[in-house]
């Protein structure tokens, strides 16, 4: 099977965005003021932002591997 340069990448930007939700989970189950709260979201907002590209990239890759 082929193995595409950035597949490294995807994988890592998967890993991050998990990173990033778990924080915000974190975060969320402890007290905090308005600006944490709109942090959270921010970070959670570009997590789900993340790993929506990164699993359309993954998908796009194996469809090109299942072609060749």
């Amino acid at each position: 099977m082929v193995e595409y340069p950035c597949d490294q990448y995807v994988a890592e930007a998967l890993r991050i965005a998990t990173e990033l939700l778990d924080l915000a989970n974190d975060g969320d189950a402890k007290e905090h003021d308005d600006g944490c709260g709109i942090l959270l979201g921010v970070l959670r907002d570009c997590a789900y932002k993340i790993r929506r590209e990164a699993e359309r990239e993954s998908q796009s890759h194996q469809l090109r591997k299942q072609s060749c």
